[in-house]
């Protein structure tokens, strides 16, 4: 396991700011290169392709995510599955 997956909490929340994430997720910003069925897409991250879902307060106030579009993602880096929390405009 490489140097940067091997973050200890308080790494963690200098990254994150301590935005409240589940212990070992990672939160960043990407770009939406697919769309997958029921709401779920694949992301690019820095090279790395991420399967996510979108989060519910996205779902609730029915906000488009297309190819394309940056978005932000919180994703556990040893499944490569998470979720989009925001969509940049």
């Amino acid at each position: 396991m490489d140097s940067m997956h091997e973050l200890n909490l308080e790494e963690m929340e200098k990254v994150t700011g301590g935005a409240g994430l589940k212990n070992g997720m990672v939160e960043a910003d990407g770009t939406v290169v697919g769309i997958g069925n029921n709401a779920t897409f694949t992301v690019d991250v820095n090279g790395q392709m991420i399967h996510a879902h979108m989060s519910g307060k996205l779902r609730q106030n029915f906000i488009r995510i297309m190819t394309g579009d940056r978005v932000r993602v919180e994703y556990s880096p040893s499944e490569l599955r998470g979720r989009i929390t925001w969509r940049c405009k």
